[in-house]
């Protein structure tokens, strides 16, 4: 379970006071698919920071599986944030002259896990990259690399997946396949939460949440 519990993020900007995230109050179920949706600068990539323990609010709780995120030691969050997120970047940050399989082993390098290979192999399959191991980010589509990123974020199955616009750059047919792949993991277990500005992803979501100038409403 993640809660918020009156989350503030703030910011001085230009002599002024910007409340990115403003007194926030809202939970996400492990099995649940949330998505968070608003304009752009509305706090929605700040919240997302947040919950992936990289940036410390100004105020306010996160609670995260009974334990307060941000009461941790920096080692500690570093460790949970490693093994406990899987984070779906806009832009993807894969690393150019890694391939593919170097790319979604990436998170897998530390573990020396038995079964590794097999894994990787196992993702790669499911998300139609079975084919694509050997090549180089810069040789696939963008639908491709997308579909790397999130394989690198779901080869060491966290429990909490956090994607930042997951079908932003896509054509419905790719992002169709992205959806498909957050509900799958929704429904193993997992908390998903993902901000967005598409609205066919709303339509998939357990749970929405409306951001406006920081300030979040839940919709149904």
């Amino acid at each position: 379970m993640i809660e918020m519990k009156n989350i503030t993020k703030t910011f001085l900007k230009g002599g002024r006071t910007i409340n990115a995230v403003d007194g926030l109050c809202w939970q996400a179920a492990p099995g649940t698919f949330s998505v968070v949706y608003g304009k752009s600068g509305s706090g929605k990539s700040t919240l997302l920071m947040i919950l992936g323990g990289m940036m410390t609010p100004t105020e306010g709780q996160l609670m995260v599986q009974g334990r307060d995120l941000y009461a941790m030691s920096r080692a500690c969050r570093n460790t949970f944030r490693k093994e406990s997120v899987g984070f779906i970047f806009q832009k993807f940050l894969l690393l150019p002259y890694f391939t593919v399989y170097e790319n979604i082993a990436l998170p897998l390098a530390m573990k020396k896990l038995e079964g590794a290979h097999e894994r990787i192999l196992a993702i790669a399959r499911d998300l139609d990259l079975g084919n694509r191991l050997d090549h180089y980010p810069g040789e696939l589509s963008v639908g491709q690399q997308q579909r790397v990123a999130m394989a690198r974020a779901l080869v060491k199955e966290p429990d909490i997946i956090l994607a930042d616009e997951p079908t932003g750059n896509l054509d419905r047919e790719n992002g169709d396949v992205i959806v498909g792949r957050l509900l799958a993991a929704a429904a193993a277990g997992k908390t998903v939460i993902a901000v967005t500005h598409d609205e066919h992803l709303l339509g998939s979501a357990h749970h929405k949440l409306c951001i406006v100038d920081g300030k979040g409403t839940c919709v149904k």
